[in-house]
């Protein structure tokens, strides 16, 4: 059963526009900021917002494997940014 009152954890005020969200197993939540154009974290129990990858054109949605990988759809492409690395690969892009 749901709770009837509720948090917030993120805001406006260090979010432009959410769109796609992501919880890792240790309860960090990620969010594709699609208006300010990058990836955010929070940490479980902390109210710092993390920039996590800048400069994305559109990032809508998110996903991250078991090795830290991240898999980001934005406008009309999927690209995978490994964790430790600079550099993204484009995996589909139209």
């Amino acid at each position: 059963m749901w709770q009837t009152e509720a948090d917030t954890v993120v805001g406006s005020d260090k979010i432009g526009y959410r769109q796609g969200i992501f919880i890792d197993h240790h309860n960090t939540l990620f969010i594709a900021d699609v208006y300010n154009f990058r990836i955010v974290k929070q940490e479980y129990d902390s109210t710092n917002v993390t920039v996590v990858i800048d400069g994305l054109d559109c990032p809508t949605d998110l996903v991250i494997d078991k090795k830290g990988t991240m898999f980001i759809a934005k406008k009309e492409s999927l690209i995978r940014w490994s964790k430790g690395l600079r550099n993204r690969t484009v995996l589909r892009s139209s």
